[in-house]
C-alpha cells in the first residue's frame, strides 16, 4: 500500500493535468505531462507529502477470519500486536491500576462469610489480569515482633529522635527499629536511606506503637478470587485491617480498611432477671469449673478494697507499660505494686513475675487503659451459673446502662475464656424473651449462641 497526498488551491490549471497525474505527483507546469504549458499556475499553496510505503502484515492464526475494521471483535491493542516486531512503535506509558477506597466493614464475629467486589480499573490492562493481594496489617505486626523480639524502654518512644517524627523499639538482638508517621517499620541500619523496610502497617501504630508490641494474629481469613475479596470472621473478637494490593506487572496502587468487629448484646430489663444457655460447642465434654463475672464489679471492686491508684508521673509514663519486658501495665496500692497482663489478668507484686499472685480476672480492654479499673463503677447485677445456665438479676429496676461479662471455664489445666456484651435497658422493652431458650427450643439456642464469641483457650 503506498500513502501520499497533493494539494493545491489552483484547481482551474490543475484540472487540466490527467487525474492520476494530478493526485500522485506535485505539479510542476511546463515539464513532462503538463497538457496546456501556455496556461499559468498560480496556486497559493501547494503541499506534497512524500509517499510511505508498508508491507501487508501477517495476521496470527488466533484471529484469522476475525473482521480486522470491527474494534468489537479485535481491539487496537490486537492489531498493534502483529504490526512486524513493533520494534520501531514507541512504547506507550503504562497506565497504573487505580483502586477505590473500600469502606469499612462492620461485621459479628459470628457473620458469614462476606464478598466485596474490589472497585478497581485498569486503562490498559483487564481486570482480570491484575495480580491481586490481601493481607490482614495485625497478621504482619505480631510476626514482626515475633521475630525480632521488639520491646521499648522508653515512655516516649524516643520520639523524633532524628527528625522524621520517628519512634523507636529495641530488638531482642540488641537492633534498633522505628515506626515511621505512615506506619512503615523499619531497621536501622545507620541513616534513614539505609533502613531497610520490614512492614508496612498503619499510622495506628505509630500513634500507639504498644499496639504493636501486644500484636497477636487476628485468626481471620482473606483470599482473593479475581477481583473478588473474601473476609472471614467467624470466632474473631478483636476489629483488624485489611490491605489489599493490585498490581499489573509495572505499577500497582493499594488501599487500607477495617473490619470492625462487633458482637451482639444479650439485653436485660431493669429489675428483672434474664436466664440463658451458654453455647458449649467448643467446650470440652466435662468441665473442672465453670465462673461468669462482671469485670467492672471486679475492678471497682478490686480497687476499693486495696486502694488502687496511678500517680500523675505514673500515668505520663504509660501506667509503666512493658517494665518487665511483658507488655503489661503496673498500678499502685496499699497493698504494694499490681500488673496487668496483655490478657486483663491482675497479679499482685511479689518481687518475681512467676510467682506474683493473681489476685483478679478483667478483660483486655482494662490492660490497654488501666484508668478503666480506677474510674470502675459497679453496675447493679448478680450473675450466676448452674451447669450450663447462666442467670442474670438485675436489683435496681431504674438503672440503664450497659456492660460486659466474662465466662471462665477450665478443664485439665486449661482455661477457655468467652466474652459476652450485656445492655441493662428500660423496664417495659419489648425485646425477644430469652427465658424460653432455657433448653426449651434448639433453634432458639441456636441464635443465642450468636450472641457469644467463639470459646478461646487461654
Amino acid at each position: 500500500m503506498q500513502v501520499g497526498l497533493v494539494t493545491y488551491t489552483d484547481w482551474s490549471k490543475a484540472s487540466d493535468f490527467d487525474p492520476y497525474v494530478q493526485n500522485s505527483t506535485v505539479l510542476v507546469p511546463g515539464v513532462a505531462g503538463d497538457p496546456t504549458p501556455a496556461e499559468p499556475f498560480n496556486p497559493d499553496i501547494t503541499v506534497g507529502f512524500e509517499y510511505a510505503r508498508y508491507v501487508r502484515p501477517d495476521v496470527p492464526d488466533a484471529l484469522t477470519g476475525a473482521d480486522l475494521t470491527n474494534p468489537a471483535q479485535v481491539s487496537d491493542a490486537e492489531l498493534l500486536s502483529f504490526l512486524g516486531a513493533g520494534s520501531n512503535i514507541a512504547a506507550g506509558a503504562n497506565s497504573a491500576p487505580v483502586l477505590d477506597p473500600i469502606a469499612d466493614l462492620e461485621l459479628s464475629y459470628s457473620s458469614d462469610l462476606v464478598d466485596v467486589v474490589l472497585p478497581v480499573s485498569d486503562a490498559d490492562t483487564p481486570v482480570e489480569g491484575l495480580q491481586v493481594e490481601a493481607i490482614i496489617i495485625e497478621d504482619l505486626a505480631a510476626a514482626a515482633v515475633g521475630e525480632h523480639g521488639l520491646y521499648s524502654q522508653w515512655a516516649n518512644y524516643g520520639q523524633n529522635w532524628g527528625g522524621q517524627n520517628e519512634k523507636w523499639l529495641l530488638a531482642a538482638d540488641g537492633g534498633y527499629f522505628f515506626l515511621l508517621p505512615d506506619g512503615q517499620l523499619r531497621e536501622w541500619h545507620g541513616s534513614f536511606e539505609n533502613s531497610s523496610l520490614i512492614a508496612e502497617l498503619t499510622p495506628a501504630f505509630h500513634e500507639a506503637p504498644e499496639k504493636l508490641l501486644a500484636a497477636q494474629p487476628a485468626l481471620a481469613a482473606v483470599n482473593i478470587d479475581g477481583i473478588t475479596l473474601t473476609v472471614d470472621p467467624a470466632g474473631v473478637e478483636e476489629s483488624f485491617s485489611v490491605r489489599v494490593v493490585v498490581d499489573d506487572g509495572t505499577a500497582q496502587d493499594s488501599q487500607t480498611f477495617g473490619v470492625v468487629i462487633n458482637g451482639s448484646q444479650l439485653m436485660l430489663r431493669a429489675g428483672e432477671s434474664l436466664s440463658v444457655v451458654l453455647p458449649d460447642d467448643e467446650l470440652p465434654a466435662i468441665l473442672d469449673s465453670l465462673e461468669v463475672s462482671i469485670p467492672r464489679n471486679t475492678a471497682a471492686e478490686l480497687t476499693e478494697s486495696v486502694g488502687l491508684s496511678a500517680a500523675p508521673w505514673l500515668v505520663n509514663a504509660d501506667y509503666g507499660f512493658n517494665y518487665l519486658g511483658n507488655g503489661e501495665r503496673w498500678l499502685q496500692s496499699s497493698a504494694g505494686w499490681h500488673f496487668i497482663e496483655q490478657d486483663g489478668a491482675v497479679h499482685q507484686w511479689s518481687g518475681n513475675a512467676a510467682t506474683s499472685p493473681l489476685v483478679a480476672m478483667l478483660t483486655a480492654r482494662y490492660h490497654e487503659d488501666p484508668g478503666l479499673i480506677l474510674d470502675a463503677e459497679s453496675v447493679s447485677v448478680d450473675v450466676s451459673v448452674i451447669g450450663s445456665v447462666l442467670t442474670l438479676n438485675s436489683l435496681d429496676d431504674t438503672e440503664e446502662d450497659e456492660f460486659d461479662l466474662l465466662v471462665l471455664g477450665t478443664a485439665g489445666g486449661m482455661t477457655y475464656a468467652s466474652q459476652i456484651s450485656v445492655s441493662l435497658v428500660a423496664p417495659g422493652t419489648a425485646y425477644v424473651d430469652h427465658d424460653s431458650f432455657v433448653g426449651d427450643d434448639a433453634a432458639e439456642e441456636d441464635l443465642l449462641d450468636e450472641l457469644f464469641s467463639d470459646w478461646a483457650g487461654v
